[in-house]
């Protein structure tokens, strides 16, 4: 296997703005007033609940993304940019697009559907990257991506993880440039960028 190259920033660039128009969201900088007060709103909420949120970190590393609108923080290097924003945060688009107002309701109430939401989005995210590299990470570094950032039980993050289980066992399975991705967001991402883009794509040795 050859794994594909690194994205410039102008690839990124296009890419990204390929995958937010295909599923008619719209990114904005992380550095919005309207994250701020979210912050610290998720700061209180974290801390009743016994976990800690570190608003700067909040607001400095994580993609935020609310019905249609993405938030971006600007630290994310090009190769970032397409598996976290064309590929996790567009996939919350997606499932705001198809499920409504439930989508949002099962997210802020119900730990359950937040926990299978996020770890959806991850999985498309990741789905991207293996298409690139040949890679998956391992599931640690899901724990890791989890475990205390999304206010879940622990028996809520189990559940997300068993989800990247099940999915990352199902795309090991198959060679990077011929895998079926779970995500309608990733498949079709990865498409246009093997269509456009194929020498940032895995490939045959």
């Amino acid at each position: 296997m050859i794994p594909g190259r690194a994205a410039t920033a102008q690839e990124a660039n296009e890419i990204v703005k390929w995958s937010v128009d295909r599923w008619h969201g719209r990114v904005w900088s992380k550095d919005q007033p309207e994250m701020r007060v979210l912050g610290d709103l998720l700061s209180v909420v974290a801390e009743i609940r016994g976990f800690r949120l570190n608003v700067t970190d909040f607001l400095a590393e994580f993609a935020t993304t609310i019905g249609p609108f993405i938030y971006e923080p600007s630290d994310l290097s090009p190769d970032e940019r397409i598996s976290v924003i064309a590929g996790h945060e567009v996939e919350h688009v997606h499932q705001f697009w198809r499920d409504n107002l439930s989508f949002l309701w099962g997210y802020v109430t119900r730990g359950e559907a937040r926990a299978k939401f996020e770890a959806d989005a991850y999985v498309a995210g990741f789905e991207v990257n293996y298409a690139r590299f040949g890679e998956l990470p391992p599931l640690a570094e899901m724990r890791q991506h989890v475990r205390g950032a999304y206010l879940l039980s622990v028996e809520e993050e189990a559940f997300a993880q068993r989800i990247y289980e099940v999915r990352a066992v199902g795309i090991l399975d198959e060679e990077p440039w011929a895998f079926r991705p779970y995500s309608q967001v990733s498949h079709d991402l990865i498409a246009h960028m093997h269509l456009s883009y194929p020498d940032l794509m895995a490939r045959k040795a």
